[in-house]
C-alpha cells in the first residue's frame, strides 16, 4: 500500500511541475515575446492618393496580420496558425445571360394586354389617380400647417436648453472652489505625478526602433497647417534627423514617404500596472474619486 501511495503521489508531483511549468512558460511568452510591426505610408501630392500598410506578428509568425487603408477603403487580415480571418473576401457573382428574344415576346404580351384593356377601366384609373391627387394635396397642406405651429415649439426648447446651460454654469461657479481644493490636495498632485512619469517611462519603451521618410504637407488654411506642425513638434524627440518634415503654407499637399519598425512587449504594461497599483497615493486618489460629490 505505502509503494502505490508513493507512486501515486510521485505522479500528482510530476502533473503539478508540469502544470507549473507551462503556466510559466506562457506567461513569460506572453510578457516577454515581442509583437513586431511595420509601417508603410505614401503619399502623391492629395489626401486621396494617401496609402497606409501595417504588417504585425508574433512568435514566430503564429499571429499574423495586416491592416491597410487605400483609396478611402480600409482592408484587413489576421491569420491565427491556419485559421485565417479576412474582411474582404470576393463574392462570386454569377452572371446570367439574358436573351434579347425575351424581350420581345415580354413587350408583344404587354401590348396585346393593353390593347384588350377595356374603356371603363381606363376610366376609373383616372378617377383613382384624381382622387390620390386632392389626397396628396390636402396632407401636404396638413402638414405645412403643422410646420407653422412648429416653430414657437422649437423656440421654446432653445429657451428651456439655453437656460439649464445657464444654471449648470452657476451651479459649477459655486462648487468651483471644492473641485479646486480637491485638485490641490497633496496625495492628489503626488499621484498625479507618478502616473505622468509611468506614462512618458511607457512611450519611451513603446517608441519605434527604426523611423525614416520625409513628410511636405499643406492646407489651405495656413493657420491649421502652422497647428498641425505645432502637434508634430511635440514628438520630435521621437523622429529627430531621421524624419524630414517640410511644412507648406501655400498649397494644400501631402506628400512623402514613411517607413516605421518597431517592437512590443507585454512586459511593459504590466510594469505600468504594478507601479500605478501599488503605489498609496494613487489608491487614496481613487478611493477620494469615488467618494467625491459636488
Amino acid at each position: 500500500m505505502l509503494h502505490i501511495l508513493c507512486i501515486l503521489l510521485k505522479i500528482i508531483g510530476i502533473l503539478i511541475l508540469v502544470i507549473l511549468g507551462l503556466f510559466f512558460l506562457l506567461t513569460g511568452i506572453i510578457l516577454f515575446v515581442p509583437i513586431c510591426y511595420r509601417i508603410e505610408a505614401k503619399g502623391k501630392g492629395t489626401l486621396r492618393s494617401l496609402e497606409v500598410k501595417m504588417n504585425f506578428s508574433w512568435l514566430l509568425r503564429l499571429l499574423s496580420g495586416y491592416v491597410c487603408y487605400r483609396d478611402k477603403k480600409v482592408d484587413w487580415q489576421v491569420r491565427t496558425a491556419w485559421k485565417q480571418w479576412n474582411v474582404s473576401k470576393s463574392k462570386k457573382i454569377t452572371k446570367v445571360e439574358i436573351k434579347p428574344q425575351n424581350f420581345k415576346k415580354s413587350e408583344e404580351v404587354q401590348n396585346e394586354k393593353e390593347k384588350k384593356k377595356p374603356e371603363k377601366v381606363i376610366e376609373e384609373i383616372k378617377i383613382q389617380k384624381n382622387v390620390i391627387n386632392k389626397e396628396e394635396k390636402q396632407q401636404s397642406e396638413i402638414k405645412n400647417n403643422s410646420f407653422a405651429n412648429k416653430f414657437p415649439k422649437f423656440f421654446r426648447k432653445i429657451k428651456r436648453i439655453i437656460c439649464n446651460f445657464c444654471d449648470k454654469i452657476k451651479v459649477f461657479g459655486e462648487k468651483k472652489d471644492k473641485i479646486v481644493e480637491f485638485l490641490e490636495n497633496e496625495t492628489h498632485q503626488k499621484a498625479w505625478e507618478v502616473v505622468k512619469k509611468e506614462i512618458i517611462r511607457v512611450f519611451k519603451y513603446l517608441r519605434p526602433k527604426k523611423i525614416k521618410g520625409r513628410v511636405r504637407f499643406g492646407f489651405s488654411d495656413p493657420y491649421l497647417t502652422g497647428k498641425t506642425l505645432a502637434i508634430l513638434s511635440i514628438c520630435y524627440p521621437f523622429y529627430a534627423n531621421e524624419v524630414l518634415v517640410v511644412p507648406d503654407f501655400e498649397n494644400d499637399v501631402l506628400e512623402g514617404e514613411l517607413n516605421i519598425k518597431g517592437r512590443v512587449r507585454g512586459v511593459y504594461f504590466f510594469v505600468f500596472i504594478f507601479n500605478i497599483f501599488r503605489n498609496k497615493e494613487i489608491r487614496k486618489t481613487y478611493k477620494n474619486v469615488q467618494l467625491f460629490k459636488l
